[in-house]
């Protein structure tokens, strides 16, 4: 099977917890004895530490240089930004929101900044897929933060 179609067909299903969680907390619901926005918010720094680890991953076979160092800090900026978020809790969803928009952004900052580096061997196609999902992700980060 092509690795491009498990690539996009895991990257779009993974918006499926963003959408039915979504889904609940404007609706105000539950799931298993939880409300919708803190599922929402819990998968979302789960996949933002995910993609900070995944520049880790990348970062870590290149050669010593200011890109390899950049990319293992930033990673790690990522990752404790999604921590971040969730200690920020307390101080209402609208906060947690704010700051996961802002780590899916600079995520996405990064990965454009260093696309050479990042996406080798998988060409312009991943980069309008990666703008794609952080685009749907981002959207529905804001849906919430206007409508909670």
């Amino acid at each position: 099977m092509n690795s491009r179609i498990i690539v996009n067909g895991l990257g779009y299903l993974g918006l499926t917890p963003f959408i039915i969680s979504c889904f609940l907390a404007l609706r105000d619901q539950m799931l298993f004895d939880y409300d919708g926005a803190f599922l929402f918010t819990g998968y979302s720094a789960v996949i933002l530490s995910f993609l900070g680890g995944t520049l880790w991953g990348i970062a870590l076979p290149l050669p010593k240089g200011v890109a390899s160092v950049n990319l293992l800090i930033i990673s790690n900026l990522i990752a404790l930004s999604a921590w971040v978020a969730l200690l920020l809790s307390s101080a209402g969803y609208k906060a947690v929101l704010l700051m996961l928009v802002l780590g899916y952004m600079t995520t996405l900052t990064v990965e454009l900044q260093y696309r050479s580096i990042l996406s080798a061997g998988t060409g312009v196609a991943y980069a309008g897929f990666r703008v794609t999902l952080t685009s749907m992700v981002v959207l529905l980060h804001l849906l919430l933060i206007v409508y909670l």
